[in-house]
């Protein structure tokens, strides 16, 4: 991937560990709940319910949300689904799961470790560093604000922004054209197989796969990544372009 010039990193999941602490922020918010009102269900059967429903709608490129939406409205429409499963559809229940999982989960969303030092090492390499996100414009901002990587990145394209996003080609081509590069000139880097890895090498892009263990390849092996990384630090020894 010597001739890379521009290298387009996803957020979620790659330099920000999101989905993977929503297990545990379910798990710890449906406690809550049932301390709160008493009420005799397994929270083990209760979480894993909620987060069956919440997955299979994310997973789902024809119903998953897309652009500017409510996290909340979202969130709502998947407890509501779960606790009906349990006759349990109170309105009450419902307000408590959503307020209370948006604070567990914000407190518990970080940035890994590797990943200030690396960017910050990529661009004084002489890369254009690009964010490409799919999700709500203000959301998206927000975790960027909070944990300090605007300053890494030349440009930043959300796709609440936009109006267009990942896998559609136009939210590559964007990208392509604000930098004035070819697609051989860059690299996605992410952990979304479909995002990352299977639509960028479609377009003509290269991509690095970062596999974290939570999603794998999902019907799509025949399409292979230029390299797979499991932590963002490895992308130094895969661009070394001299400054």
């Amino acid at each position: 991937m010597h001739e890379v010039q521009c290298i387009i990193f996803d957020l979620d999941n790659t330099l920000i560990n999101y989905g993977g602490v929503t297990s545990k922020a379910w798990q710890l918010t449906v406690n809550q709940l049932i301390q709160q009102y008493g009420l005799s269900v397994d929270p083990s059967l209760l979480a894993k319910t909620i987060i069956a429903i919440n997955d299979a709608l994310w997973e789902d490129e024809s119903r998953r949300p897309r652009g500017n939406f409510s996290f909340d409205e979202v969130r709502r429409s998947i407890v509501r689904e779960a606790l009906r499963k349990f006759d349990l559809d109170r309105a009450e229940l419902v307000l408590f799961l959503v307020q209370h999982y948006g604070e567990n989960k914000h407190a518990a969303v970080e940035v890994f470790p590797d990943v200030p030092k690396t960017l910050k090492i990529l661009g004084e390499r002489g890369y254009q560093l690009a964010l490409l996100t799919n999700g709500d414009g203000d959301f998206q901002r927000e975790k960027l604000s909070r944990f300090h990587l605007e300053p890494y990145f030349d440009g930043i394209f959300i796709d609440g922004e936009q109006g267009v996003g990942k896998p559609e080609r136009a939210a590559y081509e964007g990208v392509l054209h604000y930098f004035h590069c070819l697609p051989s000139q860059a690299c996605m880097v992410g952990d979304h197989y479909l995002w990352e890895v299977v639509a960028p090498k479609q377009y003509g892009l290269h991509a690095v796969w970062v596999n974290r263990g939570e999603l794998g390849r999902k019907g799509h092996e025949d399409i292979l990544p230029d390299a797979t990384i499991t932590q963002i630090s490895e992308c130094l020894d895969l661009f070394k372009k001299a400054s």
